[in-house]
C-alpha cells in the first residue's frame, strides 16, 4: 500500500503498510493571524489528534504555511521532527521548546528512511539565483511501492526534475504526468 492524501495547502499524509509520516502539517481549518487569517473550503475541519502511529514529520521550510504551531502543538513529543537544515536556529530551538524529544537537520541531497518509505529532499534553489524567500526550503519525494514528489513553494528546478526522474525510472515505476 502506498497512500498519499493532501490534508491542506501543502500538508501530505504518506500512509504505507508500515508507516506514516506527515509533511508541512496544518491541521485545522485555517491559518495565519490578524488580517492575514486563510480559512479553507475543504480539508480539515475541526482539530486533529493523530494516534500514536505518526512515525516522523517533515517540515520542508518555516512559513506559517509549512511550520505551523499551533498544528505541532497537537503531535506526540516523542515523534522525530526534520526541519531544513536552512532553517533559523530559532526554528530548532522552538521545536525543542515545545518538546519534541528528536529534532533533526535534514540536508537537501540526503534521504530520511522510515519504515519501508523514504523521504528525500532537494535542494529547491540548485539553478535559480531569484527564488525570494523560499531560500531554506526543500522539494522532496517519497518513496515506498509508490512514488511522491512535491517542489513545494518553489519553481520546479530543472536538476531535480531530472533527479526526479531518473529515481522514478531506477525504482520501476511508470512516469504519470498530472
Amino acid at each position: 500500500m502506498f497512500q498519499v492524501t493532501s490534508l491542506a495547502s501543502q500538508t501530505w499524509l504518506v500512509r504505507s503498510e508500515l508507516a506514516v509520516i506527515l509533511i508541512d502539517p496544518i491541521l485545522g481549518p485555517a491559518y495565519g493571524n490578524g488580517p492575514r487569517l486563510y480559512q479553507f473550503s475543504s480539508g480539515p475541519k475541526g482539530s486533529f489528534a493523530f494516534p500514536d502511529e505518526i512515525a516522523a514529520v517533515f517540515l520542508t521550510h518555516e512559513h506559517e504555511d509549512h511550520f505551523h504551531l499551533q498544528s505541532l502543538s497537537l503531535i506526540d513529543r516523542c515523534v522525530p521532527v526534520y526541519l531544513s537544515e536552512f532553517s533559523s536556529s530559532a526554528a530548532f530551538t522552538i521545536l525543542k521548546e515545545m518538546g519534541f524529544k528528536n529534532v533533526f537537520q535534514l540536508r537537501a541531497g540526503h534521504s530520511v528512511h522510515v519504515k519501508d518509505l523514504r523521504f528525500q529532499a532537494y535542494s529547491t534553489n540548485l539553478g535559480f539565483s531569484n527564488v525570494g524567500d523560499e531560500w531554506d526550503a526543500l522539494a522532496f519525494s517519497v518513496i515506498g511501492k509508490g512514488y511522491f514528489y512535491s517542489n513545494v513553494d518553489c519553481p520546479i528546478d530543472p536538476q531535480v526534475l531530472f533527479k526526479v526522474s531518473g529515481q522514478v525510472a531506477n525504482e520501476g515505476f511508470e512516469k504519470v504526468a498530472v
